[in-house]
């Protein structure tokens, strides 16, 4: 875990810091993170049934913890409190010069080997030394994915992802999450990514852009959900209905949504699953199944 720049405590020292942050908050800005949390966008991405990546333009002050955190922080105990596995950073939290984008998944791997007993022995790479570049290290992250049951559900959160999109980070930052994103597309499990921005992203979008201007077919896809992303916009000056935001509300709201999900989704994966033993489904998203466990699934670990 150290080689991969993973501290359990750092994770939970900046969800309270933004959880502080949020105690202290404007008005106005308690009112941006409560429009964000009940726009249409949000809802869709937290429930829909398929993997997707949705990236937030906040619109505000660019704050290394922002309302945006605390949305984030809030998904994070949310998720928690439901055993929804969940990967979270925060680039603001990671500005210095030792960290960065490759701080960035590496903490994800570190993060996801916490959740599953992967069986690591099938993960081929072509060094005798452990994955050094992101793009090894986004290869090693779609390995153990692969690892994954069909009906896993497992959430990805970055937050501050303008503070990676400087002229010295932005092209590691964007190979990253163009890799994740296309990673997720193709996953047997479900993967929802959610990508954070206080301000307004100016890279990032455009390799989601770029991921689905072609669709498998050819043809344009264009900014929609189904192309497998969206992007929110939240107002500069947002109507949140001045009454703040109650994190015990949208916990409990969470929660609930994503209950439902879980259900949806194994119902899904149990038609599937009934689709292929009579012979009619032969694959299973991309049929990328290269590492296995002894029963060919990677399991959830001890808590």
């Amino acid at each position: 875990m150290k080689s991969l720049s993973f501290s359990p405590d750092d994770l939970a020292t900046t969800v309270k810091a933004s959880f502080r942050y949020g105690h202290g908050a404007s008005l106005a800005e308690k009112d941006r993170a409560n429009w964000i949390m009940k726009s249409q966008r949000m809802c869709t991405w937290l429930t829909s049934t398929t993997s997707c990546t949705l990236l937030v333009n906040g619109n505000g002050e660019h704050k290394k913890i922002s309302p945006l955190s605390l949305i984030t922080a809030l998904l994070v105990q949310s998720l928690t409190k439901s055993d929804v596995p969940v990967l979270h950073f925060f680039c603001g939290d990671n500005t210095s010069s030792a960290a960065g984008p490759s701080y960035l998944i590496r903490s994800l791997i570190a993060q996801l080997l916490t959740h599953y007993d992967f069986n690591l022995a099938t993960i081929q790479h072509p060094r005798k030394s452990a994955p050094k570049t992101t793009r090894e290290l986004c290869t090693l992250f779609e390995d153990l994915l692969a690892q994954l049951p069909d009906d896993a559900l497992l959430f990805i959160l970055i937050d501050g992802i303008t503070y990676f999109e400087n002229a010295d980070r932005r092209g590691e930052m964007c190979l990253i999450i163009k890799q994740l994103h296309k990673i997720a597309q193709g996953a047997g499990a479900l993967v929802k990514i959610l990508l954070m921005a206080p301000g307004k992203s100016r890279y990032v979008v455009k390799v989601l852009q770029n991921e689905s201007e072609v669709d498998s077919d050819g043809k344009g896809g264009g900014v929609n959900e189904g192309s497998g992303w969206g992007v929110l916009h939240a107002p500069v000056n947002p109507d949140g209905g001045r009454v703040g935001l109650s994190v015990p509300y949208w916990e409990k709201r969470t929660s609930g949504s994503v209950t439902d999900l879980r259900k949806r989704a194994e119902e899904q994966s149990d038609g599937m699953r009934e689709e292929e033993d009579c012979g009619r489904l032969v694959v299973k998203g991309n049929g990328r199944r290269r590492a296995r466990s002894e029963d060919g699934r990677a399991r959830r670990g001890m808590m």
